[in-house]
């Protein structure tokens, strides 16, 4: 019997940040917070699905939580792929939603309602109110090492 071992060299990793703006309107205050993102099983599956070609859809929504619920769902509202290994997605939410909430976490996902979770990011608390803007920038980089 003759065993043949295939040697691969190359990973693909994915490295994700999350950057999250809080801007204050009446004072004009604007806050940063960096965190990291977390893919799951699901995202890691429509991953390999997508590179099989058996889901047309992308990232289309990004979703805030408070305590693990979500209290609003946005669509991506900027998104740029021109930088190789890289995909830059933003999502602008404004002063009129998901008020009278503490955000805490962010979650991207790829329809309006339900969808496939792909990834998510928690951070410090956000007590949203009509006077607090955020916008969400997303970027993940696929690289070989």
């Amino acid at each position: 019997m003759i065993k043949k071992t295939v040697d691969f060299r190359t990973r693909i990793c994915c490295k994700d940040n999350i950057l999250i703006e809080i801007k204050n309107l009446e004072t004009g205050e604007i806050r940063q917070i960096t965190t990291h993102n977390d893919v799951s099983t699901d995202g890691l599956n429509w991953i390999r699905d997508m590179v099989n070609n058996d889901s047309g859809a992308g990232v289309t929504h990004f979703a805030m939580l408070e305590d693990s619920s979500e209290v609003v769902r946005l669509g991506v509202t900027q998104r740029d792929a021109t930088v190789d290994g890289q995909l830059t997605l933003k999502c602008y939410v404004p002063g009129n939603q998901g008020n009278g909430y503490t955000i805490d976490e962010v979650r991207l996902y790829n329809a309006s309602s339900g969808g496939t979770y792909y990834a998510s990011g928690t951070h410090d608390g956000i007590e949203k109110t009509s006077s607090i803007q955020i916008t969400y920038t997303w970027v993940g980089t696929w690289t070989d090492n």
